[in-house]
């Protein structure tokens, strides 16, 4: 189903532009931060799972895998194309 100008209009009418901004900025940070809290405790959640350090940092791996497959997904979608006009 294809965005039309008022569904459009409307769905972003009470997003200002320096909010829609904000609110993307704050996404992308959220996943970073996560990524900088989740490394220093690999040592200590391997230890408490008792598993290995190499199976740990495996789940950092499929971490980024499934982000690189969420962004090649999300580049393909209808969504990006339909900005806000």
């Amino acid at each position: 189903m294809a965005l039309t100008k008022s569904l459009r209009q409307k769905m972003f009418a009470s997003i200002s532009e320096g909010g829609f901004v904000l609110l993307i900025a704050a996404s992308i940070a959220v996943g970073q931060l996560g990524v900088s809290l989740y490394l220093p405790a690999i040592p200590g959640i391997g230890h408490d799972l008792n598993i290995s350090s190499s199976l740990m940092a495996m789940t950092l791996s499929v971490y980024f895998a499934g982000f690189a497959f969420f962004n090649l997904f999300r580049a393909h979608s209808p969504m990006p194309s339909a900005g806000v006009s």
